[in-house]
């Protein structure tokens, strides 16, 4: 793929949305950011463009710039961003003298996971009594017929 001004996305849209086969009209997005601003980021101050509806156009920078308006994202301390890593989404430059301070989460299923850095420690795992939490949190992974699609609810003194 060829980007501009660092256009990327993680995930084609046929891979980062899906209906559900139970449920019509709701969708999963299985590799999800969130972004949690500390401070306020107003226009100028690097937030996070994203190109609106492009988690629904196939292609590259240039054939979804056709159809999808940038937009930057300026958000007030506390506030924040959700989307799927299937929305085209850039870091722009920083062109004010403001720092921005933010945190970024990056949720995805355990057999998404490849890079051992960002796997849940064995220790925490063996820790946790809820086997079905357990399981999302990477003790399914390699074990697809054991991810079973349901809602999760969780009580935290489970935990």
């Amino acid at each position: 793929m060829s980007y501009k001004k660092g256009w990327h996305r993680g995930s084609a849209p046929k891979w980062g949305m899906y209906g559900d086969e139970c449920h019509p009209g709701m969708h999963h997005f299985p590799y999800l950011n969130f972004f949690v601003f500390l401070t306020d980021v107003g226009s100028g101050d690097g937030g996070t463009w994203a190109m609106d509806k492009s988690h629904k156009v196939h292609g590259d920078y240039a054939e979804v710039s056709k159809f999808c308006e940038p937009i930057e994202a300026t958000c007030s301390a506390g506030d924040a961003f959700l989307f799927t890593e299937s929305l085209m989404h850039s870091a722009p430059h920083i062109l004010t003298e403001n720092t921005r301070y933010s945190m970024t989460y990056t949720f995805i299923p355990p057999f998404y996971c490849n890079m051992r850095h960002y796997e849940v420690p064995e220790w925490f795992l063996q820790n946790i009594r809820n086997d079905d939490l357990r399981g999302v949190l990477g003790e399914w992974r390699g074990k697809l017929d054991q991810c079973y699609r349901k809602p999760y609810m969780y009580n935290f003194e489970d935990v």
